[in-house]
């Protein structure tokens, strides 16, 4: 059992990394038209462009952390002490992922509601 165990949990995490990378290639980001007739976004406009940025930035070093996690995982050769500080890297990793993911929605329901605009929409091509 407890070699199955070895051999599946980092198989797991490299399919939930996949399935994390894969969804964010299939979902586009949210973006802010601008109408043609500005030059200069407007002060929520960079507000949001800004707070995209950094919450992709973070998303992304969590995930990178994540694959690291898993890849000290599979290289600890069953040293203990190697093999739970692998887990507590992969386990704050996560809960960064959950942290940003959850950020972001309350990010966009609070400008929403703030500057009254839908800040998440996608523009439609004519």
């Amino acid at each position: 059992m407890r070699k199955v165990l070895k051999y599946l949990t980092p198989a797991l995490l490299g399919i939930f990394a996949f399935a994390v990378v894969a969804s964010a290639q299939l979902v586009p980001p949210p973006t802010i038209e601008t109408p043609p007739s500005q030059e200069r976004l407007t002060f929520t406009q960079t507000v949001v462009l800004l707070i995209n940025y950094a919450l992709y930035i973070v998303g992304a070093i969590a995930l990178i952390m994540l694959i690291y996690g898993g890849f000290q995982y599979i290289i600890s050769g069953g040293n203990e002490e190697a093999v739970e500080k692998a887990k507590k890297i992969i386990t704050y990793a996560v809960i960064g992922l959950i942290v940003v993911i959850i950020s972001w929605v309350i990010v966009y329901a609070v400008i929403g509601e703030i500057f009254g605009v839908e800040v998440a929409e996608v523009p439609k091509k004519e």
